[in-house]
């Protein structure tokens, strides 16, 4: 027999009340909002909400049967549960952290979190594993090949990535390679479909629109039109854009401005730490994240007055990519010649050199959003140059008080 465990349903009375508590816990709207059966979609598997008094069913409430939510950190795990009815402290259960509370509805909830120390080391391999996969997007990669870049043996190497990562190897790589063929499709209208499949890996166009299509459900064809057809707003590419996208066009004015000059960098070493997840997350765990990073460095001695600049480095386009897959990169750059050892903690890896446009900003934290879309709408919009295939980033000249000074780099090539 072949089976599979795709959802789960949860019995509620109050489905408007149901829907509110789990929008704010989840921090998403549901995927389906009805009055009997409402749906939130989370990493594939749906959650269901069901008003069983309108079907006439009997349900019992109870505790022996509890749907179970992995969060990315403890930190995280104490900040949901800090305003909730717990009915199990934190408590530690082998590698997890587990806790459970009660919903508005009176149904006991399972919250979970990995022991970051016990699993420390794979996170960093499987971090470096990605690293190689974006740096060789446009060539055929085996398992073999990514499992000696990971330290893996390619026996278990699969495995142990899924486990990590929660997405099988295969889907991790081709979703990377879609997200990356749709900002094509959408904003390099220069490219035709040879060109794309060519710069993703793939041996030819056919194989690209068959991988595409069974992605997405349409060819990269038809996405492309449709595309044309349905996008108003002007491309905005910032994980900052989507609220300031429904407000703003070109020419209505922006409440934040900046110097933009065009630079061309070499390429630098940085020492990283990585946060996956919504961007809601990475702003409560940013201070921690810091910390660790400027923790680490030091004990490497990598820390040398006026040569480090720090950054935040953005691997994943909020336009077309799960929010709950977002990779973000703290770093520091390495002062030429200073040896950099990956220690489970520290990652390292290039920031790429080449032509960026960079804006320089005095802003409050408030405004961050601001000058990213005054970056992309106001002024590539009206520019000269496309944006580059490979991550934008900001760097902190001046990150504290009440305005902050700090410059942002979106990677260009001329049209």
């Amino acid at each position: 027999m072949k089976c599979s465990l795709n959802s789960l349903y949860l019995c509620v009375n109050d489905m408007d009340r149901a829907i509110a508590f789990y929008s704010d816990f989840l921090e998403r709207e549901p995927l389906v909002r009805d009055d009997v059966y409402s749906i939130f979609e989370i990493g594939g598997f749906r959650l269901g909400l069901f008003a069983y008094q309108r079907k006439k069913e009997v349900h019992t409430f109870g505790s022996n049967r509890l749907p179970s939510i992995q969060v990315e950190s403890l930190h995280i795990l104490k900040e949901k549960i800090s305003r909730l009815k717990v009915c199990f402290p934190i408590t530690k259960i082998g590698p997890n952290w587990v806790a459970e509370f009660v919903d508005s509805e009176g149904n006991h909830i399972e919250i979970t979190a990995r022991d970051q120390k016990h699993n420390q080391q794979y996170i960093a391999r499987i971090h470096k594993v990605q690293d190689y996969i974006e740096e060789h997007i446009g060539q055929a990669m085996s398992t073999e090949e990514l499992a000696d870049a990971a330290g893996f043996s390619k026996y278990h190497f699969s495995r142990i990535f899924g486990a990590i990562l929660h997405e099988p190897l295969a889907h991790y790589v081709t979703r990377i390679r879609m997200e990356r063929a749709v900002f094509f499709l959408a904003h390099r209208q220069d490219k035709n479909m040879t060109e794309i499949a060519y710069e993703l890996g793939f041996s030819d166009s056919a194989v690209f629109s068959r991988a595409f299509k069974n992605f997405y459900g349409v060819s990269p064809k038809e996405y492309r039109s449709e595309y044309r057809t349905n996008c108003k707003e002007p491309f905005l590419l910032s994980e900052y854009n989507k609220d300031a996208a429904k407000k703003k066009t070109i020419g209505s004015g922006f409440p934040v401005t900046g110097e933009i000059t065009i630079k061309r960098m070499e390429e630098k070493i940085l020492a990283y730490v990585r946060h996956t997840g919504t961007y809601e997350c990475l702003a409560k765990e940013y201070p921690s994240l810091i910390e660790t990073l400027f923790s680490y460095a030091e004990k490497q001695h990598l820390l040398q007055e006026g040569e480090n600049d720090v950054l935040a480095m953005y691997h994943d386009n909020p336009e077309f990519g799960e929010e709950t897959q977002f990779r973000t990169s703290l770093c520091i750059t390495v002062p030429e010649g200073m040896p950099l050892k990956e220690d489970g903690v520290l990652g390292k890896m290039r920031l790429e050199g080449g032509l960026y446009a960079v804006g320089h900003f005095h802003i409050r934290q408030e405004e961050y959003k601001d000058a990213w879309n005054y970056m992309y709408q106001e002024w590539l919009t009206c520019s000269d140059y496309m944006p580059r295939n490979c991550a934008p980033f900001e760097c902190y000249l001046n990150p504290y008080g009440e305005i902050q000074e700090v410059e942002i780099y979106v990677p260009i090539e001329p049209i």
